[in-house]
């Protein structure tokens, strides 16, 4: 065989396998991209109601875990243009494989999860939400919507929460008034003369002691100012609390 021939067939060879080794590690790196991809799956919700406490990054939980988060929030017109629409964009972590072909969100959806906005921390105010059986017992499986290209994930308004959210609030208004009004009440204020007073005597008590009776009862001397100390914190405690009833609730801002 020809030395040229020979040649030829070589640097035929060399083409191909270096074609196959550049499809290779660009099916690799499509693969990649696409587990990658396949490990958030992006929905589309709308509420009806207030968003009161949602914020982007607020989680997502289902049976007490985050399985998501917001990922943005919009304002935008319906396509009548009559009305304006808030769709809330959320991401959901999904584990999947290479072979995995099964949709778990999917299979939420199918088995009647809706997502619902919890009531807003009382201290923060934000809100989260989450995923919980539809109340609605007669509901059927809607045909699969989508908004600027994400499925639409179904929810509903909880009139629960919004219930347990008000009677907790009322209930935070209700220990902060019968707080306030202990505090300003005639028998804590006798009851802070009475701690002051109490302080002063100690405190005088102490200082006899120690000029009359020093090295023995040093030790005594020193509990007595501890407690004559600590009950002038306790003063100094009520006198803060009558003015800023609240900070039981909030902390000392």
């Amino acid at each position: 065989m020809p030395r040229e021939h020979q040649e030829r067939i070589y640097i035929g060879i060399g083409v191909f396998i270096f074609g196959a080794i550049v499809l290779a590690a660009l099916s690799l790196i499509f693969m990649y991209k696409e587990y990658m991809h396949g490990k958030v799956e992006t929905y589309t919700m709308f509420f009806k109601g207030s968003l009161n406490g949602l914020n982007v990054t607020s989680p997502i939980t289902y049976r007490g875990v985050k399985i998501g988060e917001v990922k943005r929030i919009e304002l935008t017109a319906n396509k009548s243009k009559s009305n304006v629409a808030i769709p809330v964009y959320v991401e959901f972590f999904v584990e999947k494989s290479f072979v995995q072909k099964d949709n778990p969100i999917q299979i939420l959806i199918d088995n009647g999860i809706v997502a619902t906005i919890t009531a807003p921390n009382i201290l923060t105010g934000t809100a989260s939400i989450e995923l919980v059986p539809s109340e609605n017992k007669q509901r059927t499986t809607p045909l699969i919507r989508t908004f600027h290209g994400y499925s639409m994930f179904p929810t509903e308004t909880s009139n629960e929460d919004d219930m347990t959210a008000n009677d907790t609030l009322r209930a935070a208004r209700k220990t902060l008034r019968d707080i306030s009004n202990l505090i300003r009440s005639r028998e804590f204020k006798d009851t802070i003369v009475a701690i002051k007073d109490m302080a002063a005597s100690i405190d005088k008590l102490a200082i006899a002691i120690s000029e009359r009776m020093p090295g023995t009862f040093v030790y005594f001397n020193d509990s007595m100012r501890e407690v004559a100390k600590a009950a002038y914190s306790v003063r100094n405690l009520s006198d803060y609390l009558a003015r800023h009833p609240e900070s039981l609730l909030r902390g000392k801002s």
